[in-house]
């Protein structure tokens, strides 16, 4: 028993050293990916994820799991319904409302809304002369469900998504130029040993948005906008206290190594408090978190984050609000 504990957990350092391995060479220093289609889905969610520096693949947890990993839904305790409000720079806007529910211990389901989108984009002419103000709106409606074949041990999940991005009122007209799309997410969690966890993700398999012009312009036209495929290993170490996480994600664009910590501060039967801090990339992440019970089966959390940008001229706030039902 001893010797295959230690030998399990030989593993897991060869495979974190691998990670790191893999992905220091240019994990830290590849451009950004921000302008290709999608990029609202790679800001990542929840407040507690993304105080632990977005490292979710393999620590996702409440209402929001679906969108870190659809393979922890199985594993939830409650159903849970929350919202997501991020306050970026340069008037972006982005909310995330979800609902998600374990089914007997075997299986979980999810629904949720991604909101994007930005307001009194400057319109001007070929003079320079302001013309209107746009704006641009960005959705992604996803049904996720996982399903736990190996009970406590491993389970795999996916979600099924719909995209629909819109600029309104574009034309003399008032006539909006409106795009459709879908695509798919896999995960997969494997309880390795009691405290450790490893997740995966295949995130955006075959997605994409389609465009089409005719009927605004005279030269219209039909482009299909391709989102990068995103794939994520992650492994996670989680005591009573505490919980140590990282992430290796890939795109064709880019590598990424993502690093996070939660400390439970406070724990009884009336109220937890954490707090968290990590690294997405090589922007430092920090944030807290609270929960209590409101009244009989019914509990609340408020998860804050904070990040220091790179790029952007701001930095950014993340508040997550959850409703436990038992």
């Amino acid at each position: 028993m001893g010797k295959t504990y230690h030998l399990r957990l030989n593993a897991i350092f060869f495979v974190i050293i691998g990670l790191v391995l893999i992905f220091i060479d240019n994990g830290l220093t590849q451009p950004n990916i921000g302008g290709s289609a999608g990029a609202f889905q790679r800001i990542g969610l929840s407040g507690r994820t993304k105080a632990m520096g977005n490292a979710g693949t393999a620590i996702a947890q409440g209402y929001s799991t679906a969108f870190d990993n659809p393979a922890f839904l199985p594993i939830q305790s409650s159903m849970q319904l929350g919202i997501t409000m991020h306050k970026l720079a340069l008037d972006r806007k982005f909310s995330h409302l979800a609902w998600m529910t374990p089914l007997k211990g075997e299986a979980g389901l999810s629904l949720s809304w991604m909101n994007a989108g930005v307001e009194e984009i400057d319109s001007r002419d070929v003079d320079g002369k302001h013309i209107e103000f746009l704006s641009y709106f960005d959705n992604a409606f996803a049904l996720g469900f996982g399903i736990s074949p190996v009970p406590k041990k491993m389970s795999l999940g996916i979600n099924f998504k719909v995209f629909y991005a819109l600029f309104p009122k574009l034309k003399e007209n008032n006539q909006s130029i409106k795009s459709t799309g879908i695509g798919f997410d896999i995960g997969v969690r494997y309880q390795f040993i009691k405290q450790v966890t490893i997740g995966v993700m295949l995130k955006d398999i075959a997605s994409k948005y389609t465009w089409n012009t005719d009927g605004y312009w005279s030269q219209g036209s039909t482009k299909v906008d391709k989102i990068p495929l995103q794939t994520s290993l992650g492994i996670s170490f989680t005591n009573k206290q505490t919980t140590l996480t990282i992430d290796g994600q890939i795109t064709k664009q880019r590598r990424i190594i993502r690093l996070g910590g939660e400390y439970v501060v406070w724990n009884d039967q009336w109220l937890t408090m954490a707090l968290r801090t990590g690294l997405d990339g090589l922007s430092p992440t920090f944030g807290c978190g609270f929960r209590w019970s409101m009244v009989r089966d019914f509990e609340t959390s408020l998860d804050y984050g904070y990040i220091i940008e790179r790029i952007a001229p701001e930095n950014t706030h993340i508040l997550t609000w959850t409703v436990y039902i038992q």
